[in-house]
């Protein structure tokens, strides 16, 4: 079972059936594609519900009875806003907290038992220790280097402000084409919300670390000619070295 076990919360199964009850086939299909990074294509093709979904983040540690924020990020992203769904997940949240504040002083987390046959002054005590691999909040890696970037990039930034202002609804695919997962454009999506323009820099920030540093212009102009991007308009701008 999950180091997140559900057991911690008992109403944890119950708000992921509540949020099955409203989900609509389009919304599973996009937070499997949002998930494309972490669970990877085999396994996403065996996936054919929200619970089969769910189990599988769970396995990975990115879900559980309190860990919900990648789930709350899934939501956010792949159902258009639609309060119903958030209201079920911000439900829980307050239960689990009420729950959490009210049995502070019980927790029996790290109570260590000693057997009866033992003297409990000849016992040491040690710190639980941590888990290779896992980490109770799991960051994404490009996306913690936004918080403080190690990479400069002056030498682009002309043009990296220039498509900050220009791009329009197809900078999410250009941001795919760059190499930037749908993960990361999330957390863009809730540091900066109804800022368009921050989540594109954001972005731009991570893909410099990404790269540590080693971007140039033909970079920027392949992506922007991607079939799924399209913006000749903005590639020979950039060709020009017009930036108004």
């Amino acid at each position: 079972m999950s180091a997140q076990s559900s057991g911690e919360n008992p109403d944890f199964r119950g708000m992921l059936v509540r949020l099955s009850n409203l989900l609509k086939k389009d919304d599973l299909v996009a937070m499997k594609y949002m998930c494309k990074d972490i669970i990877g294509k085999r396994d996403l093709s065996k996936i054919e519900s929200f619970f089969e979904l769910c189990d599988n983040l769970e396995s990975r540690d990115f879900l559980g009875g309190n860990n919900v924020i990648f789930l709350q990020k899934l939501l956010s992203g792949c159902c258009s806003g639609r309060k119903d769904v958030l209201h079920v997940l911000e439900s829980y949240n307050k239960t689990r907290n009420n729950i959490s504040n009210g049995t502070a002083s019980n927790n029996t987390q790290n109570v260590q038992f000693v057997p009866a046959n033992v003297n409990p002054q000849q016992i040491v005590y040690m710190a639980p220790m941590p888990v290779p691999g896992f980490s109770s909040h799991q960051v994404s890696p490009s996306s913690a280097s936004y918080s403080s970037p190690t990479y400069g990039y002056k030498h682009i930034e002309k043009e990296i402000n220039y498509l900050t202002r220009k791009l329009g609804r197809e900078w999410r695919f250009f941001m795919r084409t760059l190499g930037i997962s749908d993960y990361d454009m999330a957390e863009m999506e809730q540091q900066h919300p109804r800022n368009m323009r921050e989540q594109i820099h954001g972005c731009f920030v991570i893909w410099v670390q990404q790269n540590k540093g080693a971007v140039h212009k033909k970079m920027l102009t392949k992506a922007l000619m991607d079939v799924s991007v399209e913006r000749f308009d903005l590639c020979a701008n950039l060709e020009e070295n017009d930036f108004s």
